[in-house]
């Protein structure tokens, strides 16, 4: 992030330190949107009824309803989306609920949404257990209980092709699993055979792509050449549009971590184009983009000072309730830049408390020199507890800061290596967990905290 060269406080944006740390992905203490293209479906309020009927053992109604389902789909009544929509109500990724789908295939043993969802809910359990960490940071145990769920999912979902004429979400979740434990040549099969079942399918066609992607030991070469080969069979342009999206946010994402990683800053045009690409992509797709996408695409439009593209960013947030402080951080960022101080002023305060150690501290020293213009009064001992919980986290600027005021306070490099989620937990017992387990405990659980992996890319 380019630094400036400005002194007075009461501008939020109009400090040298709160400029020198970075924010992107690649910051240990924030962790990288994965393929921030398209935003997760809103999750329901409520437990859904197929949900229910499974672990109330009301299998014939379930049965019974996702049959019909996938009978209506066979007869054209429901589309692709309906019947993926309709299984997708029983997942929950616990073990606890093993047993109900095994119960359900024994009480219908020649049922096709019995078996189907019992190979689902098994390669689910491995997605959930594996995570989306790279394979290096992850440890034997979750590998092993990885391959154990997929060695259980892989032969349901073959014998539920036996039991349907048109098994096309058996090809999906097939080409899941060899996604996660196979080969190249058997993601492509599964492809072929989704494509074969129903040729106007989009869900087969997306993950696949998905399967090419870099990170998957794919490259973008292949990407590009699945799309133009997509792009010949005359699909749907919103499909299309979906497809490259996937090309574009993760080379976003490349962009931003050459950005912090290059000794000479040059990429902001590089990162600002492709997530541009995105944000352009996501309306023809007819698709919100993701949260993390806007901020991204915002904080780079600041780098570059593109203010209408700012505000386009601001638009399309302006109506969500962000909770993450990975985007909060980066809206106020890019406000900031834009000298929009009040309009940033709660982002950063909400970003401040999620703990994101660059937000607590320009919040911190902005209390503690106080600022009529946004209506903040001088107050140091307020601006100290911010400082010195972003000291706590590592926080460069934060340390030097009390440092140079000979105050104490400074840097926990087990709680700086925490994700923001953890720190939340690791902070909430250190006010109540010492009282019950002492300091030896807490060092325990910090560290066991510390092996914990973020819950796989919502793609299921």
């Amino acid at each position: 992030m380019p630094a400036r060269n400005t002194t007075a406080i009461c501008a939020l944006i109009a400090i040298t330190e709160l400029l020198s740390a970075p924010l992107t992905p690649a910051a240990a203490s924030a962790p990288a949107p994965q393929a921030a293209a398209l935003a997760p479906p809103a999750v329901r309020a409520s437990q859904p009824q197929l949900l229910t009927w499974l672990k109330s053992a009301n299998y014939s109604a379930l049965d019974e309803y996702l049959t019909t389902l996938q009978s209506q789909y066979e007869s054209g009544a429901a589309t692709e989306e309906q019947l993926y929509t309709g299984f997708r109500q029983l997942y929950e990724d616990t073990p606890a609920n093993e047993r109900y789908f095994d119960a359900w295939v024994q009480a219908y043993p020649r049922s096709y949404a019995a078996h189907l969802s019992r190979g689902v809910y098994h390669y689910r359990m491995a997605s959930f257990i594996r995570g989306e960490d790279y394979l290096s940071n992850t440890s034997d145990s979750q590998i092993n209980s990885m391959i154990t769920y997929l060695d259980q999912a892989h032969p349901e979902l073959l014998d539920s092709m036996k039991l349907t004429a048109k098994p096309y979400l058996s090809t999906l979740y097939l080409l899941d699993v060899s996604r996660m434990h196979g080969s190249r040549g058997e993601n492509r099969h599964w492809y072929e055979e989704g494509v074969r079942i129903d040729p106007t399918n989009t869900r087969v066609r997306f993950r696949y792509m998905d399967t090419l992607r870099p990170r998957w030991g794919g490259s973008y070469s292949d990407m590009r050449a699945f799309l133009e080969e997509t792009r010949k069979q005359d699909p749907d342009p919103k499909l299309l549009a979906r497809l490259e999206i996937l090309i574009h946010s993760d080379k976003a994402e490349d962009e931003m971590q050459a950005d912090q990683d290059s000794a000479i800053k040059g990429n902001s045009q590089a990162v600002f184009d492709e997530w541009k690409k995105v944000i352009d992509l996501s309306e023809i797709a007819g698709e919100q983009p993701s949260n993390e996408a806007l901020a991204a695409y915002m904080r780079a439009a600041a780098d570059l000072h593109m203010n209408a593209d700012v505000d386009r960013g601001r638009a399309l947030l302006a109506k969500r309730n962000i909770d993450d402080g990975w985007s909060l951080e980066r809206i106020a960022w890019a406000l900031i830049q834009q000298h929009r101080d009040a309009e940033a002023l709660p982002a950063l305060q909400k970003a401040a408390e999620l703990n994101q150690p660059w937000s607590q501290f320009v919040l911190g020293k902005t209390i503690y020199e106080g600022c009529p213009e946004l209506n903040i009064k001088k107050d140091e001992r307020a601006g100290l507890v911010w400082i010195e919980r972003s000291a706590h986290l590592c926080h460069p600027d934060a340390v030097e800061f009390l440092t140079s005021h000979d105050l104490p306070g400074g840097c926990d490099s087990l709680a700086g290596s925490l994700s923001p989620a953890l720190r939340n937990l690791a902070t909430w017992w250190s006010g109540r967990g010492v009282a019950i387990i002492g300091f030896p405990a807490i060092a325990i659980l910090l560290l066991i905290l510390l092996r914990l992996r973020r819950r796989p890319t919502e793609l299921h």
